[in-house]
């Protein structure tokens, strides 16, 4: 099994990778605009530990691995217009430029994290797409394409989906996967499903009991065979001020801590650990800036860990 690697003071805490030509991506998609911004916002103001770089974009082989070569198609072609639009977005010709390069990211966010211990990856849009169709804004679900590849590698898998959202797109595909586990804490109960011995969601209605139920989720993983990687699908939408998904009294502060939680908990167990964007979308009360500033407090907090 594979272990973190020892750390040197002058190298990088965490390596970050966008989505190539991500500054090309629909600008009418929140989950393919969020990346070009957040990889700037890097650029201006670089967070200690971190560095960027751009991911090559995803074969299309590899996205037919895992998805049916008929959604596919449609999603790049836009026909037949029903499955090219069931992710719940109007189709653009755009769009699957940019879903091969999310895909791209986190591939290599995966890449890095199992040779040096952490990647994150600039992606979102993924857990709700099923095999077969998209579902709530997310297209190619590349948290589950990277899950069913560490698999085959042979790697115990975990992932930590801390999205508003339950990953019911990812269950679905990785579901009979013996080597595969899911925790899921959400605020929301869309996209849920039934618990399995391999997967445990949690629906979250007290602010005040979020981080103790992201505590009992990660207990519960302590329980099972060790993983060998790590991919966690950090959404912020739980956020108050989040028009989909948030929890009053969830606070900015509330969600750092659980950053932190989730990052102590894998460098301390010696868990090479892939992150990705995940949900987090403006509203009146959220803005641009403060919606980079949540994701890059996500990447801090592996940073420092």
């Amino acid at each position: 099994m594979r272990r973190s690697s020892v750390r040197r003071p002058e190298e990088p805490a965490i390596h970050v990778h966008a989505p190539a030509h991500a500054e090309n991506a629909p600008a009418e998609y929140e989950t393919t605009r969020k990346p070009a911004l957040i990889a700037q916002s890097l650029a201006n103001e670089p967070i200690p530990g971190v560095t960027v770089s751009v991911a090559e974009p995803a074969e299309e082989s590899l996205v037919t691995e895992m998805h049916d070569h008929a959604y596919i198609e449609a999603v790049r072609t836009g026909d037949p217009s029903d499955l090219a639009e069931s992710n719940g977005l109007d189709w653009s010709e755009e769009l699957y430029p940019a879903v091969l390069a999310s895909t791209g990211a986190v591939m290599s966010s995966l890449g890095t994290a199992l040779d040096d211990g952490r990647g994150f990856g600039l992606a979102a849009g993924l857990h709700h797409a099923r095999a077969e169709r998209g579902s709530g804004f997310c297209t190619v679900n590349g948290l589950a394409l990277a899950a069913v590849l560490s698999a085959q590698r042979g790697l115990e898998v975990v992932v930590i989906d801390l999205d508003a959202h339950f990953g019911g797109g990812t269950q679905s595909i990785v579901g009979e996967l013996d080597s595969v586990r899911q925790l899921d804490v959400s605020t929301s109960a869309f996209d849920s499903y039934a618990p399995t011995s391999q997967a445990t969601p949690m629906l979250v209605g007290d602010a005040g009991e979020y981080l103790a139920t992201v505590r009992l989720g990660l207990t519960w993983l302590e329980h099972g065979p060790r993983p060998d990687i790590v991919l966690y699908n950090a959404g912020v939408d739980p956020h108050e001020d989040c028009p989909t998904g948030g929890l009053r009294g969830l606070t900015t502060a509330t969600l750092a801590e659980r950053d932190a939680l989730v990052a102590d908990w894998a460098v301390a167990n010696g868990l090479p650990i892939a992150a990705v964007l995940a949900g987090g979308y403006e509203g009146a009360r959220l803005d641009t800036d403060d919606l980079v500033g949540l994701h890059r407090n996500t990447i801090a907090a592996l940073a420092a860990a």
